[in-house]
């Protein structure tokens, strides 16, 4: 409700005449505080591309930093655009670091943060890494947990009015929008929005629509009270408080995209089909089962815990300083130890920052098999990434005390059942290997390699995981590569 009054409140700003008089108060500012000329000339661009509040609180961050006044810092990185206002931005963010304590405190930390994306440091970049490397390690040392931020609210009754108001503006510009993710899974398996909702979620081929034109769309729909607009997406908050966010879809080597410079979610390409939903017909992927399957693997069964950063099959993290520094945080400040330790993994698998030592693992897999009562289980599946439905066979055979093994998808074996790897083989050993209870992992070539693998470790029963690849008709008898979870 909060946000709900902070829009309206702030709406009143974007109206001539207060708009005209709030931006010409914001340059002359500017000029007062005697800016580099090129944050003063960012501020024009700001001010015909942005809402009029953001760039006042581009310029009160900015004021802070040349006054020496502590005050929250403002997204500079995500707004100011040309590379010399850019690189002049950097060098106020960094007048305020001092000394060689300069990355000890939290404030530091964010102030080198936002110069070194300013600066369009690439994650390869030996100062990125060594703050990414400090805030790690400032939080892991003493092994400190934070509480997990809350949920929004989320009404039914006024969700299916903002997907209608929303479905309204893609009408009218004759572009078509459809039901992705979230949004979709609940209008196929359970017939409304799902339980745990807080957001609704629609996209658009870009080929029928500009991004700048949609985003326009939004800002000026009277259904609207605010549109936050990226490149890869726009949030668009309905007067109800609904949040809506906007996806375009990219092809790209034969497959369709969407996501942010934080994730990207693939799916097979996809045609369009009309759906009854939350009163109304709106369009999908036509067929919802490949689609909701590649996006949520077990869909038909409601789980009781869903991470939208790590449970989704189809994500991968794009190499980019925002990428590594979500993650970072999901380590730091969320206390979640499902987030830590996934964070953990893909820091290592993604950015090459090894700190998956504070995960617990290894043991002696020998004494473990030879332990009085240990049955030996082989869990068959494609753990590209491992799913909910991997994860949890394999916490339940370890639970019982079982040895357990996995048999982790080649490549050969998933491209020929038509799936293009998101891991390298290597990756996903490494992956299965660190996980909790795992004894030993093989790689899978079809029914050919997982007999081998029997033959090789003696009496074992086999599980398929649900998602576990048949036979490709090219198995690798004999051929089985070993990574031991041991070490």
């Amino acid at each position: 409700m909060f946000k709900l009054l902070l829009f309206r409140l702030l709406a009143i700003f974007e109206r001539p005449p207060l708009s005209h008089l709030c931006a010409a108060a914001i340059r002359g500012t500017a000029r007062t505080l005697r800016l580099d000329a090129a944050l003063v000339s960012e501020f024009d661009t700001l001010l015909r591309d942005y809402p009029v509040h953001y760039a006042g609180a581009i310029l009160v961050t900015l004021a802070s930093l040349k006054l020496g006044l502590s005050a929250h810092v403002f997204n500079l990185n995500g707004f100011i655009a040309a590379p010399a206002a850019r690189a002049a931005a950097a060098r106020l963010v960094r007048s305020r670091l001092t000394g060689d304590d300069k990355l000890r405190s939290r404030r530091a930390q964010r102030l080198i943060r936002e110069a070194l994306l300013l600066e369009n440091r690439t994650t390869d970049d030996a100062e990125l890494l060594a703050l990414a490397r400090t805030e790690l390690e400032t939080f892991l040392a003493p092994a400190r947990a934070r509480p997990a931020k809350d949920g929004a609210r989320f009404e039914h009754a006024a969700a299916a009015t903002a997907l209608a108001d929303a479905d309204a503006v893609f009408r009218a510009m004759g572009v078509r929008m459809f039901l992705v993710s979230g949004t979709f899974l609940g209008a196929v398996r359970d017939g409304g929005f799902v339980r745990t909702e807080y957001d609704i979620d629609v996209g658009y081929f870009v080929e029928d629509g500009g991004q700048r034109a949609v985003y326009e769309a939004f800002r000026d729909a009277p259904a609207f009270v605010h549109a936050n607009h990226s490149p890869l997406m726009i949030k668009a908050v309905h007067h109800s408080g609904i949040t809506i966010d906007v996806f375009p879809h990219f092809a790209e080597d034969g497959l369709v995209w969407h996501g942010s410079n934080k994730h990207r979610w693939y799916n097979t390409p996809f045609t369009l089909a009309p759906y009854e939903f939350a009163g109304g017909q709106y369009l999908a992927p036509a067929d919802a089962a490949r689609y909701l399957e590649e996006n949520y693997g077990n869909w038909r069964t409601p789980c009781a815990f869903w991470d939208v950063s790590f449970d989704t099959p189809n994500r991968v993290f794009p190499r980019t300083s925002s990428a590594l520094f979500m993650l970072v945080n999901y380590v730091t400040q969320t206390g979640d130890r499902h987030r830590m330790q996934n964070a953990l993994l893909a820091l290592r698998d993604v950015f090459g920052l090894d700190y998956t030592d504070y995960i617990p693992s290894g043991g002696n897999a020998e004494l473990r098999a030879r332990l009085p009562g240990t049955a030996r289980t082989l869990i068959v599946g494609c753990f590209d990434p491992p799913t909910r439905e991997e994860l949890g066979l394999i916490d339940a055979c370890a639970t019982e005390g079982n040895h357990v093994l996995v048999a982790a998808a080649s490549d050969a074996l998933l491209r020929a059942h038509g799936r293009t790897p998101v891991m390298t083989e290597a990756a996903r050993q490494r992956l299965a290997a660190g996980l909790r209870g795992v004894d030993a992992v093989y790689l899978d070539d079809g029914v050919a390699a997982r007999d081998a693998i029997r033959a090789a470790v003696g009496d074992v029963t086999a599980i398929l995981a649900p998602g576990a690849l048949e036979d490709a008709g090219t198995p690798a008898p004999g051929a089985i590569a070993t990574h031991s979870a041991a070490g």
